[in-house]
């Protein structure tokens, strides 16, 4: 089968077409292949910018904290007293001893920096329970395994050793360490 003159006129014009359309496509495709690079980098560096601000405003400089330190706003040691007291461990159970002459009232204990008596409860402790009252040249006894952590995980004596104790009542502090 061999094509004529015509045919073959019409070949060559629908492959110059079809050559045109394709250039026509790819020079559209990097036009806009370029357009969304450069709108894609533009895009990262704006976020990128707002993320930095973000995380500056979060954590203030060295240079905001002097300048928050140098003003005369009450701190924990204006407003609160040390409790004068006694802490002892047996291995099972913690011994508070209260050696003031005043009731320590509404009190809260820490071990270890972390587990806590009472346990927290609701949004920032807000309903933590609290111990009504240490009276005066009286001994508490609490038990090891009553400190939780915020995930109810319960302080071991056997595998994890006391090393600081902190009370927190009204009006006052106190910290043993040992």
């Amino acid at each position: 089968m061999t094509l004529t003159d015509v045919q073959k006129k019409q070949i060559k014009e629908e492959e110059k077409y079809r050559k045109e359309a394709r250039e026509k496509l790819s020079e559209s495709s990097q036009k806009k292949s370029k357009k969304s690079k450069g709108c894609g980098c533009f895009t990262l560096i704006v976020i990128f910018l707002v993320v930095i601000g973000v995380i500056s405003g979060l954590f203030p400089s060295s240079d905001e904290n002097k300048d928050k330190d140098n003003k005369s706003s009450p701190t924990v040691s204006d407003t609160t007293k040390d409790l004068v007291g006694n802490v002892n461990f047996d291995r099972v159970q913690f011994h508070i001893t209260n050696q003031e002459e005043r009731n320590w009232e509404n009190c809260r204990f820490t071990l270890n920096g972390k587990y806590r008596y009472p346990p927290e409860r609701g949004f920032l402790g807000s309903e933590t329970k609290v111990i009504g009252v240490i009276r005066s040249s009286e001994t508490y006894s609490l038990g090891a395994g009553e400190f939780t952590l915020k995930d109810g995980t319960r302080f071991n004596s056997f595998t994890i050793k006391p090393q600081d104790f902190s009370i927190s009542c009204d009006g006052g502090f106190g910290y043993w360490s040992w």
